[in-house]
């Protein structure tokens, strides 16, 4: 079999779901690219014809030695090709998030973008999400006792244990785990772009995405035409700003005071007020509360400050809009007592912990933080109620083996391409505080404030609720700025979602409507 169509059939092989760690009797040359066509349905019927495939590249670009490792990626072809343009890149957040394009969402995306230019996903590489697997890049959760609050201490604990044990197995199998860093998953995309012939790209990535772009930006300036970023996170941004994790907070809840139903329910000095007391009293005295078991009986949760902390960003509901609409009365049923919800979901995750990507914190703790910006977010106020929502990376920075890329890197820099930022003002993952840093530094750019909207909101509320000002986003890729175009002029600085229907107190509670969709688990 001629070596390219040996490759071909590995490439397939490994598509559908088989260990590139099978195929190790021949190394692919550094660069070569296998395709193989395919046609993707979304769930709602619709198809589309793609290009399916892998760039070979080293693990660890800093060995010469380095064994070779498949980037997965697929390809749109453009509709209209008579003036050829840079294609799009499409950058997943995370890490270890992966786009689904039988979604109607991102079918919808891929759809659209590709009507002027060629649109190329590049998968993360040890993404357990992704077709083609390194290997199962997993950190193991453990259960943690019903009987006891939530602690950072314990946490801590279970995390380090993790984390030890995933980076010691992996690297028994010959992995090496010093790869699966921002520097190296950068240069993947310079890679995927040189194998598929193209000089530049566009890029278009949310929350981590956005990071890996601009890290890409710094890195790689010349090959990038344009990009269009959300859920915005600048370079020495990825540890998260409690206070603009608070601010998101009361953001929301400001629009819930402003709700007539909601209006008799609301206590004196408000919900944020409401929110810090019950932090203090969970503080002071752990809460306990009897649940109802599957197997029948009833079991008792022990709740502490800790986990409503950790539980503020899960209220009740199928979709994120739904939860916003739920997270006022999920804290007025606790100011009312009721704090059987808040167990529930303590419950769910102490007793069905998930799995985590390894990958998010092999390349979350390469990027790390400046020691300077470290200090600053310490001195927040907002700790005080939120704790430490940055322990995840501070109570594994010393062990994950990836290095660590340096202040130079992380400093904000100048981006003289055009660049289109989007950031929801109900950001609870990359708050709104984020993209207004980061505008200052673009000398061609413009920030959209989506005011009643979360993380990454293009293919989420503005799709739902203002899809014409989804189309003029997306009117970004085909706007000519060598002639000076005045596509910013024309683009809002500030847009209103339409009005939440708060739930109120009345009828069942969030427990009740969590009880009949999950059950007693």
């Amino acid at each position: 079999m001629p070596l390219r169509h040996r490759y071909l059939a590995i490439a397939i092989t490994v598509l559908l779901g088989v260990n590139q760690n099978s195929f190790a009797q021949e190394s692919p040359a550094i660069g070569s690219v296998v395709t193989t066509p395919i046609v993707i349905q979304s769930k709602s019927g619709a198809s589309q014809v793609a290009e399916q495939g892998m760039v070979f590249v080293k693990e660890n670009r800093s060995e010469a030695a380095s064994r070779t490792i498949p980037i997965h990626f697929m390809r749109f072809a453009a509709e209209q090709s008579s003036e050829p343009r840079p294609p799009i890149f499409l950058i997943a957040g995370g890490p270890g998030a992966a786009y689904d394009f039988s979604s109607d969402r991102y079918f919808e995306v891929a759809l659209r973008l590709r009507r002027t230019r060629d649109v190329v996903y590049v998968g993360q590489r040890g993404n357990p999400r992704e077709p083609v697997l390194v290997s199962p890049l997993y950190i193991e959760g453990q259960k943690m006792p019903l009987d006891r609050a939530t602690t950072v201490e314990a946490a801590r604990s279970a995390i380090r244990e993790q984390l030890k044990e995933a980076q010691s197995d992996l690297s028994s199998m010959g992995i090496d785990l010093r790869g699966y860093d921002i520097i190296n998953i950068v240069d993947d995309l310079y890679e995927v772009r040189s194998a598929l012939g193209y000089d530049q790209i566009a890029l278009r990535g949310c929350s981590f995405g956005s990071q890996w772009s601009m890290s890409y930006m710094n890195r790689w300036p010349e090959t990038v035409e344009r990009a269009l970023l959300s859920g915005v996170e600048p370079l020495d941004y990825a540890y998260d700003d409690p206070r603009g994790l608070w601010n998101g907070f009361a953001r929301l809840a400001a629009l819930a005071e402003l709700d007539k139903d909601l209006a008799g329910d609301i206590p004196e000095g408000g919900i944020m007020k409401a929110l810090k007391d019950l932090i203090q009293q969970l503080q002071t005295e752990p809460a306990k509360v009897t649940l109802p078991i599957p197997a029948g009986g009833t079991t008792e949760v022990v709740l502490g400050a800790e986990d409503l902390r950790q539980a503020l960003r899960f209220s009740f509901g199928e979709t994120r809009w739904e939860r916003h609409e739920n997270w006022p009365k999920f804290v007025l049923e606790m100011v009312n007592g009721d704090f059987r919800y808040l167990a529930m979901l303590a419950a769910r995750m102490r007793s069905q912990p998930r799995k985590d990507e390894l990958i998010g914190l092999l390349i979350d703790n390469s990027l790390g933080i400046s020691s300077r910006r470290e200090a600053e977010l310490l001195e927040r106020p907002e700790h005080r109620w939120l704790g430490d929502i940055n322990s995840y990376y501070r109570d594994t920075r010393d062990l994950t083996v990836t290095p660590q890329i340096d202040d130079a890197f992380r400093a904000d820099f100048s981006i003289d391409v055009p660049v289109l930022l989007v950031n929801g003002d109900i950001d609870w993952s990359t708050p709104l505080e984020n993209a207004e840093h980061e505008l200052k530094f673009l000398t061609n750019g413009h920030l959209l404030r989506v005011n009643g909207a979360g993380h990454c909101p293009i293919p989420v509320e503005l799709r739902d609720h203002k899809p014409e000002l989804m189309e003029l986003v997306y009117q970004f890729f085909e706007a000519d700025f060598s002639d000076g175009s005045d596509y910013f002029d024309n683009l809002p600085k500030e847009v209103d979602l339409p009005s939440y229907d708060f739930t109120t107190l009345g009828g069942q509670s969030l427990f009740e409507k969590a009880l009949f969709v999950y059950g007693a688990e």
